[in-house]
């Protein structure tokens, strides 16, 4: 398995949940948004095979991640791999009382082998 592909799989995306804690202008915890864009990590550590991850990332009035932080298995390599990957992630923006509005959120992730 010298050059295996990983693949992303944000599993769940349903649950995509808003963290009121971590957020100022929040929609309400009901509101679920969709990834219209999802980019797979690189150079991501063998041993996280299988594994499932919590992000934490706003995402902003225009669907893009910002303030990307891991908020489970912690280490350098891992945080290499997943946060340039996941700031390259977009969604639908998510819409209170009309006007876009930015949403903290945390998402579990689980790395698979791509097939």
């Amino acid at each position: 398995m010298n050059k295996f592909k990983m693949l992303v799989s944000a599993i769940a995306i349903s649950a995509v949940i808003s963290s009121a804690a971590f957020a100022r202008d929040i929609a309400p915890s009901n509101t679920v948004t969709q990834p219209v864009k999802v980019v797979s990590p690189t150079g991501l550590p063998k041993k996280y095979l299988g594994e499932t991850i919590q992000v934490s990332f706003t995402i902003g009035t225009a669907g893009k991640p910002s303030n990307i932080q891991m908020e489970s298995h912690y280490d350098r390599a891992l945080a290499r791999s997943v946060i340039p990957a996941v700031a390259q992630w977009r969604f639908v923006p998510v819409v209170k009382d009309g006007h876009a509005v930015s949403l903290r959120v945390i998402q579990p992730i689980t790395f698979v082998v791509k097939s």
